[in-house]
């Protein structure tokens, strides 16, 4: 259900309740507690298809065509945790907490891996529990299904020692149509440190490519490009710079603009061409506008003409320069009417952005000789720069504006009708013109330059008088108003002003890190207030849009750079721009390296700051074409009193000094600024044993409670049924299982629960959308609407020890689905219900379900692998779903397998077969790898066979031919033997396997390559305990 209309489900819901005085059920209200899908990050491979969305538990979601979320069980809810990156800027995120005297860290991450000649991304996880208390402590992983173990390491803990469980799933295929690998496959590739130390190898060398942030004052700063160009790169489906996994999981023209400008600006070539040749269909305007910007950026740093001219009449001029001209449909013969922040409008921002555009136009037709081109782009240029200036200057006189306006020819008062919008400064995030303009060396005569400082004074006290923090540009089109991904894009223009907010970039990235996270180095499009959660410091309550998103990070990636150097279009270098005072305080030291200058060079620059105000300045690397300017903020604002070398600059608060002079020492005038150490967050306070002081009492044995999945809100249809450890899912746009459809279903929970304390308890629920419970046949909660993400509590007085009934029933009605259950009293803190303290009848896990009925005719099923050289292996037709095994040779056979989820212990198959005329040439074998570990066929004359350990065919009964017959073999691993059940009854007991193994992981069926021959084979199901 969407935002607006679960809004007002929910009002009407409150209103109802209110009114009628429902007793025992409590309004309706909107929940204190965090979401789990509003905190979100991402881990993954370069270029994979789908990346893998991570979450603040220490759980990920796996998309692809899998839809699976893992997760353990040992995370339950703590009132503290830490999150973050290993080793500060890795994607293997960490989920650190306390637990029963130990430190648990989940540790996650992907890494790109190969079977059988196949590209995949697997994910690897650790638990990793150390236990700094005086007794053995016994913590269990609790893996989600589908996790494979790669280690068998106790659950028990001693007194100093860390234990190690790690996992493995494979979660992306970098190719189409093959098959996942099986648990085998993944064990034979080693284990969770061979793993981590080849994804940490390929990160390092990739970011080894770009601009070095070798140490900055502001570690969190480094870490946060460093993660940032990661996660860019985790984000592309090879070469297609999408925006996000999380959201907005494909292509916009202006989003890839930034990216792409931001991956040039730091050295980054490796798909450069693809990028540019591969720019995404017209969407926006004004990515259009700023696209020859992009070749122009990729030929000053690379130098490379001929490829540059290959594109020049079918890209650079045939598309986007021929667009800009012909656009100029707006007021004074300015830019159209557009779309561009998602208001129509004529935007200053398309106006700024065409300028850029054809900036580097000019730049391209000059370098490579075409005089033509660029004296009608230059003219283009000067009329639109005139036409622009003059429309915005009379905007500004007739409305007696402080501020540049965000359209051409209004003061916008609708549009900053909530000062907590970022729509304000919307021309400066977008045109990208007055400072890569200025890089460009482009015309801004006339433009109100004049007025950057004094827009940013009136954007700020805006803010302020909406409530807002320093260093925020507000939220995102009226959802989530505290921050937004793109905060150091608004304050973009101030590296272009008079002096006051240049340092705004670094400043509004830093807020970002402290104060607008929702993931380790991740952002939400729009990001809402802070909110009280377990994660240590200040976080918002959610966000919408994307998280992490990838345009929003190339704000980061460029401007923070480019606030210590950037290079203009003459070659010249601009040094320290945009540092803030503090970063040049005795002691602090800026050092960056292999930036990417004119003609595929690289330098760097190391920044010293020293006693008695003076700043070192150290070139390294190639030497630039042009001069080298020291241009810092505090220069401007305090004065230059002297330099060892080069020419001083007092009215611009500038030392050049030619290109050739390596190093330089600069004593600035005024007071030195002090440098404040960057605190760490303040963990929150970790509860007493129990609220009011006391031991916990023991937990009890419980195993969950059984789970019906139906599709149909209202319990149509049951699809599916399982026992759930707890009642803690977010599953998002997703559904519970691929038998269930993503919207509109519905679930019942049921069991008994048993609480640990004699007193009143208060149960939650946290539910999108409707939820009812039960708890000893009182009805607690009753919320069935339609509504976002709600709290909902009703209490009870229980026994400790006593089994109680509980039934929870739930609906989805469609976009995201929540669903929690949760308790609490006086002494029990509030967290989701353990399965310790939930009883249920056990019910299978369903690992396979393949009825075939939504396979294309004479298609093989997507998740089996099928030989038919000698023949086929297809669903035969509309009528008749299942998969027709046809063997046509008599030297060689057919074969289909289905891999599943390794089983190591009980598990039960069932299946359909018909055959329309006697054939012994089929059988069915259960694998372990590639050895059969028992097998059952069509044998002996006519007769339903199994395998017995010589390989020999032993006759368990007769079948018909042209007859469905049911087979059913229930295994147990560690016993090695199995039950034949033929047409619900059993022919055969305790069969011993073929061959004695410690999993099965894949069905095999096939004909002998002997016999010729058809069988059918249907409705294979396989269910563990």
């Amino acid at each position: 259900m969407n935002r607006f209309k679960k809004l007002i489900a929910g009002l009407i819901a409150v209103i109802m309740v209110t009114m009628l005085g429902i007793p025992g059920i409590e309004p309706v209200t909107k929940s204190s507690a965090y979401e789990l899908d509003s905190f979100v990050s991402l881990i993954g491979w370069d270029g994979d298809d789908d990346g893998i969305i991570s979450y603040i538990d220490g759980s990920y979601y796996i998309r692809a065509d899998r839809n699976i979320t893992c997760s353990f069980g040992i995370y339950n809810d703590p009132v503290s945790l830490k999150w973050y990156n290993e080793e500060g800027y890795l994607p293997c995120l960490v989920t650190e907490f306390e637990k029963n005297g130990c430190t648990v860290k989940i540790k996650n991450f992907g890494d790109k891996v190969t079977v059988n000649g196949k590209d995949y991304v697997a994910a690897y996880s650790r638990v990793q529990v150390y236990n700094h208390s005086k007794s053995p402590v016994t913590l269990k992983p609790l893996p989600s299904k589908g996790l494979v173990p790669l280690t068998a390491n106790s659950e028990t803990v001693q007194p100093g020692k860390t234990v190690n469980h790690d996992y493995v799933i494979a979660a992306d295929k970098f190719a189409k149509n093959i098959v996942w690998p099986s648990d085998s496959d993944l064990k034979s590739l080693g284990g969770w440190d061979e793993h981590y130390k080849h994804m940490k190898e390929y990160w390092d060398n990739k970011l080894k490519t770009v601009v070095q942030w070798n140490k900055l004052p502001d570690t969190r700063v480094l870490n946060g490009l460093k993660n940032g160009f990661i996660n860019i790169h985790i984000i592309k489906d090879n070469y297609d710079l999408n925006v996000a996994e999380n959201g907005y999981d494909q292509l916009y023209n202006h989003d890839q603009t930034g990216i792409i400008a931001a991956l040039l600006s730091i050295g980054d070539y490796s798909q450069a061409k693809d990028w540019l040749t591969h720019y995404c269909a017209p969407g926006y305007p004004d990515g259009e506008y700023k696209a020859p910007w992009l070749w122009a950026l990729y030929l000053m740093k690379t130098g490379d003409k001929e490829f540059v001219s290959k594109y020049f009449d079918s890209f650079v001029k045939g598309r986007f320069y021929n667009f800009i001209v012909k656009q100029r449909t707006g007021p004074n013969k300015t830019m159209a009417y557009s779309w561009g922040p998602d208001f129509w409008g004529y935007w200053t921002a398309d106006n700024w952005s065409a300028l850029q555009g054809l900036a580097g136009y000019i730049y391209i037709c000059d370098k490579l000789g075409k005089k033509a081109e660029k004296d009608a782009a230059v003219k283009e240029y000067n009329s639109l720069l005139t036409a622009v200036n003059s429309l915005l200057n009379e905007t500004i006189s007739k409305n007696k504006l402080t501020y540049i306006p965000v359209q051409v020819n209004s003061k916008d008062a609708e549009f900053f009708s909530e000062k907590r919008n970022s729509n304000d400064s919307h021309m400066f995030q977008m045109s990208r013109w007055l400072w890569d303009g200025l890089l460009f060396n482009a015309d801004q005569t006339g433009t109100p330059l004049n007025l950057i400082d004094s827009t940013y004074d009136w954007l700020y006290s805006r803010k302020a008088e909406a409530g807002l923090p320093s260093d925020t540009h507000g939220g995102f089109q009226n959802s989530g108003l505290w921050c937004t991904t793109y905060n150091v894009g608004h304050a973009s223009a101030g590296l272009a002003g008079a002096g006051k907010y240049r340092s705004q970039p670094i400043k509004a990235y830093q807020f970002m890190i402290e104060k607008a996270m929702s993931g380790p180095y991740s952002w939400w499009e729009g990001i809402a207030n802070p909110t009280d959660t377990p994660w240590e410091g200040t976080h918002p309550e959610f966000g919408t849009g994307a998280c992490p998103h990838a345009w929003g990070i190339s704000f980061n990636e460029k401007l923070v750079t480019e606030s210590i150097i950037a290079e203009k279009v003459d070659g010249k270098i601009i040094i320290g721009r945009g540092i803030p005072d503090e970063w040049i305080a005795e002691g602090q030291v800026i050092d960056l390296s292999n930036y990417p200058i004119a003609g595929n060079k690289r330098m760097g620059v190391k920044i010293e700051g020293l006693a008695g105000n003076k700043v070192k300045f150290t070139r390294t690397g190639d030497t630039p074409a042009g001069d080298i300017i020291m241009n810092l903020p505090i220069f401007l604002n305090q004065g230059i009193a002297s330099a060892s070398a080069g020419k001083i600059d007092s009215k611009q608060g500038t030392v050049t000094i030619p290109a050739s002079t390596a190093s330089v020492t600069v004593t600035y005038k005024g007071t030195a600024p002090k440098f404040t150490p960057i605190p760490e967050p303040t963990p929150k306070p970790q509860p007493s044993e129990k609220p009011g002081g006391g031991a916990i009492p023991a937990p009890g044995n419980g195993i969950g409670l059984k789970g019906e999945y139906y599709n149909g809100k209202n319990f149509e249809e049951l699809k599916l049924e399982r026992t759930d450890a707890a009642v803690k899912f977010s599953w998002r746009d997703a559904s519970p299982d691929p038998v269930i459809n993503p919207d509109g279903f519905s679930v019942r929970w049921t069991g008994q629960v048993q609480p640990l304390y004699s007193e009143e308890y208060t149960f939650h629920t946290i539910s999108d959308d409707g939820v009812r419970l039960w708890v000893d046949g009182k009805k607690l909660i009753d919320n069935w609407t339609g509504h976002a993400s709600t709290e909902d509590k009703g209490t009870i007085k229980l026994a400790a020890g006593k089994k109680y009934d509980i039934k929870m029933e739930y609906f989805d009605d469609g976009g995201g689905a929540t669903a929690k259950l949760l308790w609490s009293s006086p002494s029990q803190n509030k967290e989701a219900i353990p399965q310790t303290q939930l009883y249920s009848v056990q019910v299978p896990d369903q690992i396979v379900k393949d009825s075939f009925d939504k396979v294309m005719v004479n298609r093989a099923p997507a998740d089996w692998e099928c030989s038919e050289s000698a023949g086929g292996a297809a669903v035969p037709s509309k009528t008749d779903r299942s998969i027709k095994l046809e063997d046509k040779s008599s030297s060689t056979g057919v074969s289909a397998k289905r891999i599943f989820m390794s089983q190591t212990e009980k598990f039960t198959v069932e299946f359909s077969i018909m055959l329309p005329k006697k054939a012994d040439a089929f059988s069915i074998s259960l694998m372990s790898g590639s050895t059969k570990a028992f097998t059952v066929g069509t044998a002996n004359g006519g007769n339903l066979c199994y395998m017995n350990s010589g390989s020999k065919y032993v006759t368990v009964q007769p079948y018909s031919e042209n007859k469905w017959h049911t087979v059913k073999l229930a295994a147990d691993i560690k016993t090695g033997k199995y039950d034949i059940y033929v047409d619900q009854k059993l022919v055969s007991k305790g069969v011993q396997f073929q061959k004695s193994v410690t999993f099965v992981d894949s069905l095999i069926i096939s004909s002998s390559g002997s016999q010729q021959g058809i069988m059918y084979f249907d409705n294979l199901k396989i269910t563990a305990p």
